[in-house]
């Protein structure tokens, strides 16, 4: 199922921790690096390039949160190709949904995000 949304998402120039860090920026406007970081077990060391690769491509800008720390915010740019993510992603769901039972394919996915919340 990764690999699908990996090869979904691969023309618009992304990887899928890449991907995760725009859709936490997004949910979370001002997060910080090191929040991001512990959310999806990137290494500090890795965190570094990693964000200042998606500030150079102009998707994320860092804006100062207090004297000391800096959050993290999408740029327009980064908010239309968020927008772009979730057609990716969406068609990555209808695929793997397309044998479920066609009733209530919704109940699957609330039963697939308990069972991935529990496993946390």
């Amino acid at each position: 199922m990764l690999a699908d949304l990996g090869q979904r998402i691969e023309p618009l120039g992304l990887t899928l921790t890449e991907m995760s860090v725009l859709q936490l920026v997004a949910a979370n406007p001002q997060i910080r690096q090191s929040e991001i970081g512990q959310v999806l077990a990137i290494k500090r060391a890795n965190m570094a390039p990693l964000i200042a690769a998606l500030e150079a491509r102009g998707w994320i800008h860092r804006e100062a949160i207090d004297g000391r720390s800096q959050g993290l915010r999408l740029t327009p740019s980064g908010e239309t190709l968020l927008v772009d993510l979730k057609v990716c992603i969406t068609e990555n769901e209808r695929w793997i949904l397309r044998d479920a039972p066609k009733q209530d394919p919704s109940q699957l996915i609330k039963t697939l995000k308990a069972i991935w919340t529990a496993k946390a």
